[in-house]
C-alpha cells in the first residue's frame, strides 16, 4: 500500500488526469468542410436551421470562401442565396473583403454580378482605397475599369495622404497606384 501525502493539496486537473487518448477534442473550425458540403453545412455558421434548409449563405460564410480563394463557391452563392452587396455590422462589403485579399478573380465574380464599386462602409473606406492601402494594384485597376472612383475620404482624409501616411507602401508603390485612380 502507497501513503498518501498528509498535506491539502488541490486534485490535478482533469486534462491531466486523463489520458490523452480519451481527451474529447474541441472542433476546430479551420477543418470544416468548405460551404458547399451538405454533411457539414449545419456546422459553419448559419444562426438557424431555416438558413441551412434554404441553402442561405451567411456574410460569414462568403467571407471564408473570399480568405480561401475559393471562387467556384461564390459563383454559385451569389446572387442565388446572399447578394453580391451584403454588408456586414460595419458596413463591409464582399467586394471590399476582396480588394483585401488582391483577388481579382472573385472580384470579377462580384462585379459581374452586381457589386457596388462605390460602396462605402462605416469608415468612409471603398473596395478601391482598400485594395489600395494594400497595395493591389490589379485590383485597383480592376475597380477603376469598372468605375469605380478615387474621390473618397477614407477615415476623413483624401486617398493620397491617406495612402501616403498609414498604408506603410513604398512611394513608388503608392506612385503607381495613384496613376491609375
Amino acid at each position: 500500500m502507497i501513503a498518501r501525502p498528509t498535506s491539502r493539496r488541490s486534485p490535478p486537473p482533469l486534462a491531466r488526469s486523463v489520458p490523452q487518448s480519451r481527451r474529447v477534442n474541441q472542433l476546430d473550425t479551420r477543418q470544416l468542410q468548405p460551404y458547399t458540403s451538405p454533411d457539414n453545412a449545419a456546422m459553419t455558421g448559419r444562426k438557424n436551421a431555416a438558413q441551412y434548409l434554404l441553402g442561405i449563405m451567411t456574410f460569414e460564410e462568403a467571407h471564408r470562401a473570399i480568405k480561401r480563394g475559393q471562387t467556384s463557391v461564390l459563383e454559385a452563392a451569389v446572387p442565388a442565396t446572399i447578394s453580391a452587396n451584403s454588408t456586414n455590422r460595419f458596413g463591409w462589403t464582399l467586394l471590399m473583403l476582396a480588394a483585401l485579399e488582391g483577388n481579382t478573380k472573385i472580384g470579377t465574380v462580384l462585379l459581374d454580378r452586381g457589386a457596388d464599386v462605390g460602396a462605402l462602409n462605416n469608415f468612409g473606406e471603398s473596395a478601391l482605397s482598400l485594395a489600395a492601402h494594400k497595395g493591389h494594384l490589379p485590383f485597383v485597376k480592376l475597380l477603376t475599369s469598372c468605375g469605380a472612383s478615387g474621390d473618397i475620404r477614407p477615415h476623413g482624409h483624401d486617398l493620397e495622404s491617406w495612402l501616403r501616411n498609414a498604408s506603410g507602401l513604398s512611394k513608388a508603390k503608392i506612385d503607381a497606384i495613384l496613376e491609375v485612380v
